[in-house]
């Protein structure tokens, strides 16, 4: 493997790909960091209107992108060994879905991934020269010379991850866009903001649904060679009709039934107070009888919390006792209902959020069965508070404000990304602790849980929350009494 070499100085200057060109974009990710990504593909579609715009991703992040109308086909690979890739049946998808790849001829392959472990720089190197692309564009952190188009990495947070992969877009001739079209939305996933308001409640009943959806996530989607009429339809038998991974995403991302979480909660529940003791969460409810939902104080109606932070990273997690003191004085003040979101494998954190308030009729815990329900959820919140997580940054596209609260990892870099409307968003952090972020700083992957105080949140006051929540709930009144 060739060693390091200089980091460019700016970014390489933009090429065509001609008028029809096949791209393939590659973010093998998380929920959240797929999401922050999808500007990048509107500024290749906005480009190249007549282009065959692909997506290499996990199986467990194709279904956020199963409506988007950005790309033609979403492929899934799953390169992490603690994922199951050693399975033969694993093994036997992967072959086929690169042999697909390497068949579609690309004239373009975006790597959308940092070089920053060896494993990961041999991984995405090999993944390329497999699937030979006539051009190659990624970051470049002086590992990156195997890339014909190399944008420089400055490190984690020396540009917001949504940017470092629109810089690679516009190295292959993408449009700039203008500060107010640079952040993801809804529309990027196929999804309305009214739809989703009014929809997904039955679907989420429909288990049977879910699965078959579910299942569908493991194949190449195309948008566009889809049935007239239907809104993101999927063609079958395609050229490129080849099954990913041999098991179900919702066995590894949002929805899934892993642990049995979703078998042992119901999607909407209020736990009862005697699941948490005194000892753990010393939080007194405001008296009273609950005022009718959005009545009295700001006119708020839900106030959405995330206490959880996804499985990637426990480190993430302000403590729960913060969370219901801060649910129990947002009560007081706007008389708002108060929703806890979970996540997979979260309830149980979400029900002690609920419990630590005495289980009141104004509190309950949502957990979601997919990303378009979690959506459907958020465009109804007056705001939302919650860790560094895919719900923060689904919420960040929703429109809502938002309050993040980050410890150890970098909000430079995943902070809430606004860039049009930066007052409606804050980051709640430890600025003055010089250790902080201790993960993902510079060119290191860093201390992915954290040291073992974690001052940087065990320490962070529940007074810097509610002054956030506050201003953003102060500036949306202020902005709807304009309307």
């Amino acid at each position: 493997m060739p060693g390091r070499h200089p980091i460019p100085e700016r970014d390489p200057a933009p090429i065509s790909l001609g008028p029809r060109p096949r791209i393939l974009a590659i973010k093998l990710s998380t929920l959240g960091d797929l999401l922050l990504a999808l500007p990048s593909f509107r500024a290749l579609r906005t480009r190249y209107p007549a282009a065959r715009l692909d997506l290499l991703t996990t199986a467990a992040s194709a279904l956020l992108i199963a409506d988007s109308p950005l790309a033609d086909h979403v492929y899934t690979l799953d390169l992490d060994v603690g994922h199951g890739m050693l399975r033969p049946g694993t093994l036997a998808c992967s072959a086929a879905t690169l042999a697909a790849l390497r068949a579609n001829h690309y004239d373009a392959a975006l790597l959308l991934h940092h070089l920053t472990l060896p494993g990961g720089r041999r991984k995405h190197r090999a993944l390329l020269a497999t699937i030979a692309p006539r051009i190659t564009a990624g970051l470049d952190n002086g590992y990156g010379g195997f890339l014909d188009l190399r944008v420089p990495d400055g490190g984690f947070g020396a540009r917001h991850e949504a940017e470092y992969a629109l810089a690679v877009a516009q190295a292959v001739g993408a449009v700039p866009l203008a500060s107010h079209e640079r952040a993801p939305r809804l529309a990027d996933l196929g999804w309305d903001a009214r739809e989703a308001e009014g929809a997904t409640a039955e679907d989420g009943e429909d288990a049977e649904g879910r699965e078959r959806e579910a299942e569908e996530t493991r194949r190449p989607r195309s948008k566009r060679g889809g049935r007239e009429g239907q809104s993101g339809a999927i063609a079958e038998g395609t050229e490129s009709d080849v099954e990913g991974p041999s098991y179900s995403a919702r066995a590894h991302g949002w929805g899934s039934r892993a642990r049995g979480s979703r078998e042992d909660y119901p999607r909407s529940f209020r736990p009862p107070a005697a699941l948490t003791t005194a000892a753990a969460l010393d939080v007194v409810s405001p008296p009273g009888p609950p005022a009718p939902e959005g009545e009295g104080g700001t006119g708020v109606s839900l106030i959405a919390l995330h206490p959880g932070g996804g499985e990637y990273s426990l480190a993430r997690r302000w403590p729960a006792v913060r969370y219901a003191e801060v649910a129990a004085t947002l009560r007081a003040e706007t008389h708002g209902q108060i929703v806890v979101v979970a996540g997979p494998g979260e309830e149980a954190l979400a029900g002690e959020v609920v419990a630590g308030l005495g289980a009141p009729e104004w509190a309950r815990v949502e957990a979601p069965a997919t990303p378009r329900e979690l959506a459907a959820l958020l465009v109804r919140c007056a705001i939302f508070i919650g860790n560094d997580a895919f719900p923060m940054h689904l919420a960040a596209a929703a429109g809502i404000p938002v309050v993040a609260i980050f410890g150890p990892s970098n909000a430079r870099a995943w902070g809430p990304y606004a860039p049009s409307e930066p007052e409606r968003v804050a980051v709640v952090r430890r600025d003055e602790l010089p250790c902080s972020p201790c993960f993902y700083r510079g060119h290191e992957l860093g201390l992915r849980e954290g040291c073992p105080p974690r001052m940087c949140l065990t320490n962070l006051p529940v007074e810097h929350v509610l002054a956030a929540a506050r201003r953003l709930l102060s500036a949306r009144c202020a902005t709807e009494q304009r309307v």
